[in-house]
């Protein structure tokens, strides 16, 4: 069977083009790739790949609902990293740290229960990417109490503690814990 990579979080594809470098993703791969933010425009930024992508214009979370979810900012806006910017957070966290005052927009999204979602991957070899502004917490204790995590043999993770409305250090500390579970840099992404 093919191994699988799944970008939660694919925002304009710059995360997917450093593991497409690193695990040499290409047509032998299943790539599944995540983005709510409907001004990410996924369905047109996948075309510069070379190899066929799956898209899920979905909020991932910890089960099938319906989440407002709070878009600032507009494609063209610079950011200190050089490359167009449209921030994006579900509206039950804090505000995105990388953005200042209100959203421009609060959106009604349909989520995913990405446990369930990882349930059709058990017994594949399954790499990921979550980068999903604090959502990451609340989603990672939900794979960590259903096992889910353990579908994954390696998963890059970027916490964003600075967007939740609770102290996470225990979390981290736990999320740290796992052997399958490596940590994104701001300077990697």
């Amino acid at each position: 069977m093919k191994p699988v990579f799944i970008d939660c979080g694919f925002h304009f594809g710059e995360g997917l083009k450093k593991f497409v470098n690193l695990y040499n993703i290409n047509k032998d791969w299943e790539v599944h790739c995540f983005e709510a933010n409907p001004y990410c425009n996924i369905d047109e930024r996948i075309k510069s790949f070379s190899f066929p992508i799956i898209t899920h214009p979905f909020i991932v979370w910890t089960s099938h609902t319906f989440l407002d979810f709070n878009v600032y900012g507009e494609v063209r806006l610079p950011t200190p990293w050089g490359w167009s910017h449209v921030g994006s957070n579900v509206s039950c966290l804090k505000t995105n740290r990388l953005t200042v005052g209100k959203p421009l927009r609060v959106l009604s999204l349909s989520a995913i229960d990405f446990s369930s979602f990882l349930s059709s991957f058990s017994g594949r070899e399954v790499y990921g990417k979550m980068n999903i502004e604090g959502s990451e917490y609340p989603v990672l204790s939900s794979l960590i109490c259903t096992h889910a995590l353990s579908i994954f043999k390696e998963l890059w993770v970027d916490l964003h503690p600075k967007n939740m409305p609770y102290d996470t250090s225990i979390l981290d500390q736990q999320i740290k814990s796992y052997s399958n579970i490596r940590l994104l840099s701001d300077e990697y992404f």
